[in-house]
């Protein structure tokens, strides 16, 4: 055999190969991006609900603690100091910190970008994983 005549099949050979994947790439790609699509919303809608079971006590405590608290801050104002309204102020700002901090807003933002904009979605997913190979490369 001469060399063009092995160029000549090797072109053949990367040709089909290409079709190939080329065929199998238009077939299988579309779904899987459906799915893992799909799969990131659910999972972040999971992530979510967990918020509910910080949020839901912190509510609780709030309604009912801290009503009492000041319903107490404001009976005691009168003739203490001032330290009387510290506690209910305290409990109070730890029921918001706790609320801020529990709730979801980043979950809810990766929700509404997978179903607004799915392609930016998943270029930046595509981003971080590159990062995240080429810094464990390093």
């Amino acid at each position: 055999m001469e060399a063009t005549e092995i160029t000549v099949k090797a072109m053949e050979w990367l040709t089909n190969a290409a079709n190939q994947i080329g065929d199998f790439a238009k077939e299988e790609i579309p779904p899987f991006i459906n799915e893992f699509l799909t799969w990131r919303f659910i999972d972040t809608a999971i992530d979510a609900a967990w918020s509910v079971v910080y949020i839901v006590p912190i509510l609780i405590f709030f309604f009912f603690y801290s009503k009492k608290a000041w319903a107490w801050g404001i009976k005691y104002g009168k003739e203490s100091d001032g330290i009387s309204l510290l506690v209910p102020s305290v409990a109070t700002g730890i029921a918001f910190i706790g609320l801020v901090v529990a709730f979801p807003l980043d979950e809810i933002k990766t929700m509404v970008k997978i179903k607004a904009a799915p392609k930016v979605y998943l270029i930046e997913e595509a981003a971080n994983i590159i990062q995240t190979i080429r810094k464990e490369s390093k």
